[in-house]
C-alpha cells in the first residue's frame, strides 16, 4: 500500500510506470577508465636485443585485490550509468607476481598490506 495514498498498486502497474519515465531494466558493470600508455606497455613484450642466449628476462607487477559488492540489477533512467560505491576496505590483499617471458612459468605471493 503506498504511503501517501493509501492505495495498493501491483507491481505491474509500476514496472509499466517506470517504464513511461523511462527507466530500464539493467545490471551495471564495472568500467575500467582508458590508460593512455597502453601502446607503450605493449611494447614491453619484446625482448631487448644484445642480451646473452643464456640471459632471463623476468617481469614483475604487483596489484591491490578488493572484495567488490555483487552487482545486482536494478531500475535505472535510460542512458544513464549505474554507480556502484565500493568502500574499497573489504578484504583487500597486495598480491606481487613475476614471470619468466621465455617460459611462462609464473610466481605469487599475497600480502595483507603492500608498502613501498
Amino acid at each position: 500500500m503506498h504511503f501517501l495514498t493509501g492505495i495498493l498498486y501491483s507491481s505491474d502497474t509500476i514496472r509499466r510506470r517506470l517504464h513511461e519515465l523511462d527507466y530500464v531494466w539493467k545490471r551495471p558493470r564495472y568500467v575500467l577508465a582508458l590508460d593512455p600508455e597502453r601502446e607503450k606497455k605493449r611494447q614491453i613484450r619484446r625482448v631487448p636485443p644484445g642480451l646473452h642466449r643464456r640471459s632471463v628476462v623476468l617481469v614483475e607487477d604487483e596489484t591491490d585485490l578488493l572484495l567488490f559488492p555483487p552487482l545486482r540489477a536494478k531500475w535505472l533512467p535510460r542512458g544513464q550509468p549505474a554507480r556502484v560505491m565500493l568502500s574499497g576496505w573489504n578484504a583487500r590483499r597486495a598480491v606481487f607476481g613475476s614471470m619468466n617471458m621465455a617460459t611462462g612459468h609464473r610466481l605469487f605471493q599475497t600480502r595483507r598490506h603492500q608498502s613501498a
